[in-house]
């Protein structure tokens, strides 16, 4: 009788540890979200000065909507030289731990980084070869692309590399 009485009690205690240890730990989660954003803060953060220890910016007073033909070389010159570091940190980024809470986020930052670098080449090719024109075209898709990294950092948390 003793050993049935003992039964229930027993059974009871391992249904809640299994119940426990199956269900995960949210905090576990809720910790590595953090630190995914912690990580793409300092990617970004990274990032923003290897762009600011550039030159300065090659024309001064630049219309973006009205640029001269003869700036625009130089301006797509300043323009690629910050690929290099954009694309290291958009690799980065992508290639960072899966993060639980925050991933999807984090995979809409990625493609609005994308978005951003893809259109921000063909506004370098433009202005490299002064094609007014289409750097001019190229500005909606430019200002728009920036636009999704604003709202995806913003939905990570207010991420760095919106800038």
């Amino acid at each position: 009788m003793r050993v049935r009485l003992l039964t229930f009690p027993i059974a009871a205690v391992c249904l809640l540890l299994g119940v426990s240890a199956c269900g995960g730990d949210d905090s576990d989660s809720s910790d590595a979200s953090a630190t995914a954003v912690e990580q793409i803060d300092a990617i970004c953060d990274d990032w923003r000065e290897t762009l600011d220890a550039r030159e300065e910016f090659p024309v001064e007073n630049f219309d973006t909507k009205n640029p001269a033909a003869e700036d625009l070389p130089s301006v797509g010159d300043y323009l690629a030289s910050g690929q290099p570091a954009a694309q290291a940190a958009l690799e980065s980024i992508r290639n960072l731990p899966p993060s639980g809470q925050v991933q999807a986020e984090i995979d809409a930052l990625v493609s609005a980084l994308e978005r951003e670098l893809t259109s921000l080449k063909a506004q370098t090719s433009f202005a490299q070869a002064g094609d007014v024109e289409q750097f001019v075209a190229s500005l909606d898709e430019a200002v728009a692309s920036q636009g999704a990294v604003e709202a995806a950092s913003e939905d990570l948390g207010g991420t760095s590399c919106a800038f």
